[in-house]
């Protein structure tokens, strides 16, 4: 399995990146090649940037992270720190399904101009990334096998003391739905879907807003509980935006609304806390992606840092970087600046 890695504008985005690499990884369940992508300025789009210092190594290993055993530019070279690399694969705690047959009909669709779901779907990925330990996206064939019951390799991580698996749902996923049977498990119904032409401020929970798309939501369950709804004298007032109730031993979550970046990350960071689910490191700084590989015990860990200003990344206890050599807790990480990090 291997793709081509071209991005259209004058910058990389880290998460774009990332879903990408774990979307063609997800195709198979198995480790993939970069077989082609720009070291300069040819990218076969209407407009060709020169790429900045850094970044064409920070990509290199961000595709490493995530599953890449062999990155190719347009002159075939070994891959470096092979050795290192052998035998690992990447660790995933959280999954995201990714059924392309839904994406299609939704676009044919959108009811909206402004309604992307691959924009959509990269929003969920930049937001999940920094809260947990990593992500698998899988495909429709697995997506179906998780709907359908089946063991999957890449299934959303298990709560601990065996209390089962929550799930988060964005909105929207049929674009003629407008209502649930009764007894579905997301405990509400969609009564009707409109395109938000102006932000709505949402309340409750946590400060957030409503942009792009929203549906009217209804809870018919007693056992729901309302995260945020819009505020009074809105013209979706008081319907909830966002809405969660156990399941057994799971939780579902459904998201009615495309949320604006800050207002989805506490929404996802909310949803992680309940699933018990931890990043890899804590206190990494924003800019700063973080992925593990590992087989076993073994892990090797690559942080890179995407902003544009020097950063620091502080360890719990001294760690080894493979590409310097240097033993220590911090690393001062230049833009674009990578370390791969050896298990202690």
């Amino acid at each position: 399995m291997s793709w081509d890695w071209y991005f259209p504008g004058p910058r990389v985005d880290p998460a774009e990146g990332g879903l990408l690499n774990d979307m063609n990884r997800g195709f198979h369940d198995k480790n993939f090649w970069v077989m082609e992508t720009a070291p300069g300025v040819t990218n076969w789009l209407d407009r060709n940037y020169t790429m900045p210092k850094g970044e064409v190594r920070a990509m290199a290993l961000q595709a490493v992270a995530h599953g890449a055993d062999g990155y190719a530019f347009w002159t075939w070279r070994p891959a470096l720190g092979r050795t290192a690399i052998a035998g690992t694969e990447p660790v995933a705690e959280v999954a995201m399904l990714h059924d392309f047959t839904s994406r299609w009909a939704i676009k044919r669709q959108p009811m909206t101009i402004d309604y992307d779901p691959f924009v959509l779907f990269t929003d969920f990925y930049r937001a999940t990334k920094p809260n947990v330990g990593g992500i698998a996206v899988i495909a429709q064939a697995a997506s179906r096998a998780l709907q359908a019951g089946r063991r999957a390799r890449a299934q959303p991580r298990r709560r601990s003391r065996g209390q089962g698996a929550d799930r988060l749902c964005p909105r929207r996923r049929s674009p003629r739905a407008r209502s649930a049977r009764p007894g579905e498990e997301r405990g509400q119904h969609v009564a009707a879907t409109r395109s938000a032409r102006t932000d709505r401020a949402l309340g409750d929970a946590w400060p957030a807003t409503a942009t792009i798309w929203a549906e009217r939501l209804a809870v018919d369950r007693p056992n729901v509980d309302i995260l945020l709804r819009y505020p009074a004298r809105d013209w979706l007032d008081p319907a909830p935006a966002v809405v969660t109730r156990a399941v057994g031993k799971d939780r579902i979550t459904y998201v009615g609304a495309w949320l604006d970046p800050a207002g989805l990350s506490r929404t996802i960071a909310w949803a992680a806390a309940q699933a018990v689910v931890r990043p890899l490191l804590a206190g990494v700084p924003d800019g700063i992606e973080v992925t593990a590989r590992g087989s076993g015990a073994r892990r090797l860990v690559v942080a890179i840092n995407w902003a544009l200003t020097p950063q620091t990344l502080i360890l719990p206890g001294l760690r080894r970087d493979l590409l310097s050599g240097t033993r220590a807790a911090r690393f001062a990480l230049d833009p674009y600046g990578v370390v791969v990090l050896a298990t202690p």
